[in-house]
């Protein structure tokens, strides 16, 4: 096994650092949720893929070894090991699961008809999938739980309490300011969102009698850095970092072509930490085509380290997006939708052999540190593999470097 080498960078002002050999007996332990912004794109997987479980696809989640998957009107049960770019018609039962909504009386007989971004969260040595779910004629909206073992139903509540009728995503965590170490269920409106719903889960209920109780327990305001509230239309989906931390959340829609994209916020203060850019040439970027006959549209995300993991084929990264690609056929689409699946990422890339296009990824690394300090951003993390790189560097960011395959060398 390669050994690696930690250097955590901890300081906030600019200092000259030179290093010869990189090799720390023992690595300066970091706070983890310093390291949770994901703000560089790795790569699309699927890229503008048809695929079946792929159609009107709304969320992310994961749980064990497994995805699990919303479409509008089915739950998908995908283990880590299956290529996304593939359909899954003859795939044994242990790879993949699904459930339609037709085959749940409880919900059919409700008329629900819109599945939205999910969420799994185990408690008690029970683990339970949260789904959000709005009706078709978008009256009322409800949550519903899901054994994650085989997708089984168990039970819904209902979230709009007067004042609201849509629920296109939820997330399950604990709410990091209440020292009690409850956990909460999160979410908001489509359009509008100022505010974030918090509803407190009666664990005992749902784990001893199968009841889901929930019960609003209080908001926060979505602000800028200096506190001016924020507004934004169509939300579709949202996660939490690791740490609880952050609350990552996107939006847009088909037809609009409107300021959307990530956006990542401060769970205790609600404040906009970092926006997504639809540039191409910005490393944190969520590059989609809204309007007539492109119709893209982003959907639901998860948060899951896949940076170590060869078992996800072709994914990296810690924070997945969804890209629908709505087709008409009056625009002379063939039926289906295609997806993509965005993948980014808080580490950047450095390997000196490198000599073809560099974005500081995995697939196209840097062949500098300096390129790659360039690059960083605050709670960001530069792997470097082993070498000898002749450079004089100035860091001023708060940064963790690693070096992978043996020492490497600034000099």
């Amino acid at each position: 096994m390669n050994k690696t080498n930690i250097l955590y960078i901890a300081s906030w002002c600019a200092f000259s650092l030179f290093i010869l050999g990189l090799q720390v007996g023992s690595a300066i332990r970091a706070d983890d949720s310093d390291f949770e912004r994901y703000f560089l794109h790795i790569n699309d997987h699927p890229q503008h893929q048809s695929v079946s479980w792929g159609e009107e696809l709304q969320g992310l989640a994961h749980y064990g070894d497994y995805w699990f998957i919303s479409q509008k009107l089915a739950l998908w049960k995908i283990h880590i090991s299956f290529n996304l770019d593939r359909s899954t018609s003859g795939v044994l039962a242990d790879t993949v699961l699904s459930i339609g909504i037709e085959e749940i009386w409880a919900l059919d007989s409700l008329h629900m008809d819109h599945f939205g971004d999910l969420d799994c969260y185990e408690y008690g040595g029970h683990s339970f999938l949260f789904v959000p779910i709005e009706d078709e004629y978008r009256f009322w909206a409800i949550i519903a739980v899901f054994r994650t073992e085989d997708l089984s139903f168990v039970d819904y509540a209902e979230v709009s309490l007067g004042h609201r009728e849509d629920a296109p995503w939820c997330a399950v965590y604990p709410t990091p300011p209440d020292p009690s170490g409850r956990i909460y269920l999160y979410s908001s409106s489509f359009n509008g969102v100022g505010l974030i719903y918090v509803y407190e889960i009666n664990w005992e209920e749902l784990i001893n009698h199968g009841i889901l109780f929930m019960e609003l327990h209080h908001r926060f305001c979505l602000s800028d850095e200096d506190g001016d509230s924020l507004f934004f239309d169509h939300i579709q989906g949202g996660a939490f970092s690791p740490s609880g931390r952050y609350i990552y959340l996107v939006n847009g829609n088909a037809d609009d072509d409107c300021d959307c994209g990530i956006k990542v916020f401060e769970t205790a203060t609600g404040m906009l930490v970092r926006e997504s850019s639809n540039d191409p040439n910005e490393p944190f970027r969520f590059e989609y085509n809204p309007g007539y006959c492109t119709y893209e549209e982003p959907e639901g995300l998860d948060i899951w380290d896949l940076d170590e993991d060869p078992r996800a084929p072709f994914v990296y990264g810690q924070l997945h997006v969804i890209l629908l690609d709505n087709d008409f056929v009056w625009c002379g689409d063939e039926e289906g939708d295609e997806l993509f699946i965005k993948h980014l990422t808080n580490t950047i890339y450095v390997d000196q052999s490198w000599s073809g296009d560099e974005e500081g990824t995995p697939i196209k690394p840097l062949n500098t540190v300096s390129e790659a300090n360039y690059l960083a951003w605050n709670g960001s993390k530069i792997k470097i593999q082993a070498g000898s790189y002749d450079e004089r560097i100035i860091f001023s960011k708060r940064l963790f470097l690693y070096s992978v395959g043996g020492s490497a060398v600034i000099k």
